[in-house]
């Protein structure tokens, strides 16, 4: 047996293991290691599904376009040809409102010339006080002489609306007293009253019926294409809420393209649909959505293989440690076994840092490619989309974006551990990187209410390092400070103090409890991790940020008061000189 004060091969004492916890697979490797994959290939099937359900979309509202541009030639001819033989009601009107019933020579003459003009009037009637008096042509109408149409239940309804509006009614298409199916355009007319002069009364009405199927055939003739479907409703000018009486009436269920038919009163609606059905939405068909999906399959395995990786990594490290602690007896007899157990550990960490060099590439390129085509489907880019739509694409590129940076947080923290991380060494303008990461957060502190303050001392200016990692680890302070604050404010001073730049990031939020302040630092440490928590984050932030400050040869440090807020100080070497605009400032936001 060896004493517990053993050394090692290289002639220093080994720490002490009995605080080293036993490693296994913890509870948030085994979270992401089943989640993340899953999330990655939702994401992925959500735009790929979304991008196909747009595409679809505009495909239909083409071909409605289409219908709506093919049956334009019927709609135009159907309304004219109606509106024009009706016309004509009009002018006999008002010839019997100033000299009262014509002769029947004088009628015949009259609606013979009428009819030689349009040759779908099948006959004009007039009704004195509601009853048919006279009609031409005469052949083939003579059951029309006489009809009462207060007696007739199929017509009177047509009557008497035309006597409430006091106007042109078109009724039918009804079945006529004479045989057929007509449309009929009735105008009332009116004589002045020589008792009362200003004052008119009703006489009847001037009666033209439109033979319907030459209407049609007429109409018809202008064009609509062999591969659509048309059906009319509207009878008795009702327009939608009137009954179908041309073409099949289920057209009307199957999402038609609708149009009004204008008509001298009122209007019919003509419904109008390809004759094979609209496309159906088939994403399991696309070769788009396919290869979206095939995509997403391919992240996900990656993402879980670079979980499993890590995972391994721990464990072997775990060994590493237990060889350490076997080392406290039994230094002379294992240090070959210890020996083949590091080089074991290096080239599993070797292997590591080889693997998450090359898939960075191969994990961002994915994600950058999601971010890309949901960014030109929420600029309308692709089609159209309704308030759903974009909904969905904003939820899916923002958890696009969480997880590319959650990817950054863990090659970061990989290789820093694997010391890969290399700092360079620039002049740079320490105002300017503060003033850049208090606008980085300004939306997102402006958005809860949180009030933003910088102040910089004398001597701060010009520093030497490495910009974008000091710029990372004030970013990191504030993000933190402005997520654990739900109302007051973060305050962040900056000073030189001898050689050293000095950063107080504070805040009036939860604080940290005394007995969480081992945890803050430590990669993937979360002091309100469960399944209560309230705030999102790896636990990377500040394992991340501490490793950089040391690095650079400064520290983080903390202080925190549970319920009113936490102080951060961020403190490395200046290395260079200040006072370069020297004069104290203070900015709030």
């Amino acid at each position: 047996m060896f004493p517990s004060s053993a050394m090692n091969t290289e002639g220093r004492r080994s720490p002490p293991d009995g605080g080293a916890p036993a490693f296994s697979c913890q509870k948030w490797e085994s979270i992401l290691i089943a989640v993340l994959p899953v999330l990655i290939l939702a994401a992925g099937l959500t735009i790929s599904y979304r991008s196909e359900s747009a595409r679809h979309v505009s495909e239909t509202r083409r071909l409605r376009n289409d219908i709506n541009v093919a049956i334009e030639p019927f709609c135009s001819e159907l309304s004219r040809n109606v509106i024009a033989a009706l016309h004509h009601s009009e002018g006999l009107a008002a010839l019997v409102s100033l000299d009262g019933e014509p002769e029947p020579d004088r009628f015949r003459a009259f609606c013979g010339e009428l009819l030689r003009c349009n040759s779908m009037i099948r006959n004009i009637a007039l009704a004195p006080d509601n009853v048919v008096s006279q009609v031409y042509p005469l052949e083939g109408n003579e059951r029309v002489i006489g009809l009462r149409y207060r007696d007739n239940p199929e017509q009177w309804p047509g009557v008497k609306r035309m006597m409430e509006l006091k106007k042109m009614v078109v009724a039918g298409p009804v079945n006529l007293v004479q045989g057929g199916i007509g449309v009929i355009g009735r105008q009332p007319v009116y004589m002045r009253d020589p008792s009362e002069p200003g004052n008119e009364r009703y006489w009847g009405l001037v009666s033209t019926v439109i033979d319907f199927n030459r209407l049609m055939a007429v109409s018809t003739g202008a064009g609509i294409p062999a591969d659509i479907r048309v059906a009319l409703r509207g009878a008795d000018g009702l327009g939608a809420q009137g009954a179908v009486f041309w073409g099949d009436a289920r057209l009307f269920e199957r999402q038609p393209v609708l149009r009004e038919i204008r008509l001298p009163t009122g209007s019919w609606q003509i419904a109008a649909a390809p004759a094979g059905g609209w496309p159906l939405f088939r994403p399991m068909s696309s070769p788009r959505f396919l290869a979206g999906a095939a995509s997403s399959f391919a992240c996900s395995a990656l993402m879980l293989a670079l979980l499993s990786l890590s995972c391994a990594r721990r464990k072997a490290e775990n060994e590493l440690r237990k060889l350490n602690a076997e080392l406290e007896e039994r230094v002379a007899t294992r240090t070959a076994e210890l020996n083949r157990a590091m080089l074991k550990a290096q080239e599993a960490d070797r292997l590591k840092s080889v693997f998450l060099a090359t898939m960075s590439h191969e994990l961002r390129t994915p994600l950058n490619t999601i971010l890309g085509f949901t960014g030109v489907l929420l600029q309308g880019l692709a089609g159209p989309l309704n308030d759903e739509q974009r909904k969905q694409l904003a939820m899916a590129r923002d958890s696009a974006k969480h997880l590319l940076a959650l990817i950054n947080d863990i090659l970061d923290i990989s290789r820093i551990e694997a010391g890969q991380i290399e700092l360079s060494r620039e002049t740079f303008d320490m105002r300017g990187v503060l003033e850049s990461a208090m606008k980085s957060v300004a939306h997102e502190a402006q958005a809860k209410g949180i009030e933003l303050s910088l102040r910089i001392g004398q001597g701060v200016g010009r520093v030497v390092g490495d910009r974008r990692r000091v710029e990372q680890v004030l970013l990191n302070l504030l993000s933190n400070a402005v997520k654990f604050t739900d109302r007051g404010s973060v305050t962040v001073e900056c000073a030189a103090r001898e050689g050293w730049i000095e950063t107080a990031v504070r805040d009036t939020g939860i604080g940290i409890r005394a007995a969480d302040m081992d945890k803050l630092f430590k990669p993937f440490k979360q002091i309100d991790s469960g399944a209560n928590r309230r705030h999102e984050g790896t636990g990377l932030g500040l394992a991340i940020s501490k490793n950089l400050a040391e690095m650079m040869g400064g520290s983080i440090s903390v202080r925190s008061e549970w319920g009113k807020g936490s102080e951060f100080v961020f403190r490395f070497p200046q290395t260079a000189e200040g006072g370069e605009n020297g004069a104290d400032s203070d900015n709030r936001r």
